[in-house]
């Protein structure tokens, strides 16, 4: 038995955040793009508490957590989109039960992830009330933690949608 989601300021930021509209543009970042959504809040949370999001090998924290998207959430979340559709129709029952329990897996893994970004904050540099910190935040986080070297239009597009969005 998993044990039970672990609340914090950001995780209750997160869940108060994640609203439908909200929620198709992130997940078209993260599908489409690679984009994780716990770090892209993350940004927005850090933004929010006046915070800068260091470089990679400047966050202490992050060098233990770098492996556990790739290694336990994301072949998760690939075994639960799997299950969208049932292989047979006599499936679709358990498939649907077994999808849940997946869901549920997957959000336990996600929470513990984001508490254990919500406890690196607390090393992080603050900084006067900035507009462009946000901006600052989520491309620190392309560049340096997602690894992307170039943002086409598309990605842009849908990042300045979701910018909009989040003021």
């Amino acid at each position: 038995m998993l044990s039970p989601l672990i609340d914090n300021e950001f995780w209750l930021f997160a869940v108060a955040y994640y609203t439908p509209e909200k929620e198709q543009i992130l997940l078209a970042l993260q599908d489409d793009y690679g984009l994780d959504c716990c770090w892209l809040l993350f940004c927005v949370w850090l933004s929010q508490n006046n915070k800068v999001l260091p470089l990679p090998e400047d966050n202490p924290v992050y060098q233990h957590i770098k492996g556990w998207n790739k290694q336990i959430i994301e072949p998760i979340r690939r075994v639960r989109q799997r299950l969208k559709v049932p292989v047979v129709k006599y499936a679709i029952t358990q498939g649907y039960k077994l999808r849940q329990q997946i869901k549920h897996l997957e959000l336990w893994a996600e929470n513990r992830f984001m508490y254990w970004l919500y406890c690196s904050a607390d090393c992080y540099m603050e900084t006067s009330e900035d507009k462009a910190l946000l901006r600052h935040n989520i491309d620190c986080y392309i560049k340096h933690y997602a690894g992307l070297s170039t943002i086409n239009r598309k990605l842009k597009k849908q990042l300045e949608q979701w910018l909009v969005l989040v003021h």
